[in-house]
């Protein structure tokens, strides 16, 4: 179990005969873990995300993230669509509802589904029919049938009465729905505190995964990562013995083994947190250490949250810019420093988004002096809204920030700048104009620019590979010779001496994201979970990652990366790369 790996599961379910199986949601697979301790995919297949019904060999699933069992047969929740498995690893989709956030087996058969504003039930018989709440309409109104409004949910469960349990993260709330659809509150939307009581006096701070053990439920209560029951009488009370489950902020599954453990999906795999009082309960200052049960236990955070751009300074330090979880959306920002000794410092917090709704630069670099420049564009509406003018920042070493170059947020605007590339003296700022496409030449001291290689000289675009997104297929970078690479999509250009030379055009990406060069004039493509060498001459070859293994595993090359989101090379030839919550240098013989 240990060496099994998963990515970001979401859900797990018990069978009778305790076999677990788990929703992989990252790697699009349904997986089992046997009371042998072995962990295996029982259906679909890793990275080929998409949803195909059919027989075993071809069954294929998109983002499984509600499991449950129900009369014996699994069934999952894969992008809105509810599929049943069948014991040879075939299936096919039952039913679709958007916007799917729990799932659980109905007592009589069939499923209770959240989602949408409402709780659904299922039946093949009689299909989906709505229990409580409107179909897409958001609120906090307890009432019977209709009268009730929900508002995000977190996880669902049923109680041994046949109540209905659902978890309002953001609300921090618990929702009870009567088998009659009589829905009340349990905390209060205005007040994130962890207090025990009777339904009028509990609080919770962020509740998600819950589920039922007995006659009571247990909650996670992701302020505090305590486990907090909740009884028949609806009574809530803390039970400080179990271990803290801190998940990280990630959206995770609980269940019961038949042994009374805890089990959860945590980012890296499933723990197991032993029974209050059995003997394999322990206070170990490191639990996860301890209850690790299958795959990794998971890493400390990153300060700021999750890598977005890397860089090298020039004692060999990484340089990371960090927006927030996506959970969180609070706007803050900033700079870490990590030493070769993997010691993390924080340089000066910087808001830099675009927008309520946008929190990441499109592009970061960094000078011979330890300057960082980030690319900051403006969008003129929400969720990818056509982009409409940016800035670039400098943040020096010592985190004082300034405004290098700024184009106004016009619905006119010409320029957006996007993956960026500087000189080592920092004097001149090459990027990627969002707009246009085009590679645009920055003069640091005149703020004059200029289009150094138009949009139709990188190359033909492939559709679906070629967009103008900014991290999407299109990026920049130098080499210690002063050469600029420009990525689009799966065509490579050097432009050297004011020449541009095609380097490979329609190379073998999947979908590229970022790039560097070395001082030999290699150029190193992120691409997901691999990364591939680009020789002078053009040629490619995958330089390490492994296609559809999306754990982080340290170690000999070819080692197992998860997905890239930053790369960069430093002066020593080292590569720096970021993934999920962690920083990795590889060094390539």
């Amino acid at each position: 179990m240990l060496e099994a790996r998963f990515d970001h599961p979401a859900d797990l379910a018990i069978d009778a005969s305790g076999v677990i199986y788990v929703a992989d949601t990252g790697n699009g697979t349904i997986r089992q873990i046997g009371t042998d301790g072995f962990v295996r995919t029982w259906a679909g297949r890793a990275g080929d995300r998409r949803r195909v019904d059919g027989y075993a060999e071809i069954v294929r699933f998109a983002s499984p993230n509600d499991i449950a069992l129900a009369d014996g047969v699994v069934y999952v929740e894969d992008q809105g669509f509810v599929r049943r498995i069948a014991p040879d690893g075939s299936a096919v989709t039952l039913a679709g509802i958007s916007e799917v956030e729990g799932m659980v087996a109905a007592p009589g058969g069939g499923l209770y589904l959240a989602g949408r504003g409402g709780v659904y039930r299922w039946t093949e018989a009689a299909g989906l029919a709505l229990l409580a709440g409107i179909d897409g309409v958001s609120g906090d109104q307890d009432g019977s049938g209709t009268q009730a409004r929900f508002s995000r949910f977190g996880d669902i469960a049923v109680s041994a009465t046949g109540s209905i349990y659902a978890t309002q993260p953001d609300r921090h709330t618990v929702r009870k729905i009567s088998p009659e659809g009589v829905v009340t509150t349990l905390g209060s939307a205005g007040d994130p505190i962890a207090r025990d009581g009777d339904p009028a006096e509990a609080r919770f701070i962020h509740p998600d995964a819950i589920t039922a053990i007995g006659r009571d439920m247990q909650v996670v209560d992701g302020g505090t990562g305590f486990i907090r029951s909740i009884s028949a009488a609806d009574y809530v009370q803390t039970f400080p013995v179990w271990q803290r489950l801190d998940l990280r902020g990630q959206r995770a599954g609980i269940a019961f083994a038949i042994d009374g453990d805890l089990l959860a999906t945590h980012a890296g795999g499933v723990l197991r947190l032993p029974a209050p009082g059995s003997s394999r309960s322990t206070q170990a200052a490191n639990p996860y250490a301890t209850f690790a049960f299958a795959g990794p236990p998971p890493r400390d955070p990153l300060p700021f949250g999750d890598p977005l751009q890397l860089g090298v300074d020039p004692l060999g330090a990484t340089v990371v810019y960090s927006g927030t979880r996506r959970e969180s959306w609070d706007g803050t920002a900033g700079f870490v420093m990590i030493d070769a000794q993997g010691q993390a410092s924080g340089r000066l917090p910087v808001a830099v988004y675009s927008s309520e709704y946008r929190r990441d630069v499109l592009g970061m670099a960094m000078d011979a002096a330890g300057n960082a420049y980030v690319a900051n564009p403006s969008f003129g509406g929400i969720f990818g809204a056509e982009p409409q003018g940016g800035s670039i920042l400098r943040v020096s070493a010592g985190g004082t920030v300034t405004t290098v170059a700024e184009w106004p947020q016009t619905r006119t605007a010409d320029i957006t700048p996007g993956s960026l590339t500087v000189s080592s003296d920092g004097t001149t700022i090459h990027f990627l104009n969002v707009r246009t496409g085009d590679l645009v030449r920055l003069d640091v001291a005149t703020r004059a620019v200029e289009v150094a290689l138009p949009a139709a000289d990188l190359g033909p675009p492939r559709p679906g590979i070629d967009g103008l997104g900014g991290r999407g297929h299109r990026a920049v970078t130098t080499s210690a010779n002063g050469d600029i690479h420009v990525l689009l999509g799966t065509n490579l250009t050097r432009l050297s001496g004011g020449k541009a030379t095609p380097l490979l055009r329609g190379g073998p990406f999947q979908r590229p994201t970022h790039i560097a060069a070395d001082a030999a004039g290699n150029v190193y493509v992120a691409d997901e979970e691999v990364v591939w060498r680009v020789t002078p001459e053009g040629n490619a070859s995958i330089a390490f990652g492994q296609r559809g293994s999306f754990a982080v595993t340290p170690g000999p090359l070819p080692g197992s990366l998860g997905i890239v989101h930053g790369l960069a090379i430093g002066k020593d030839g080292l590569l720096h790369v970021a993934v999920r919550d962690a920083v990795l240098t590889v060094r390539i013989q």
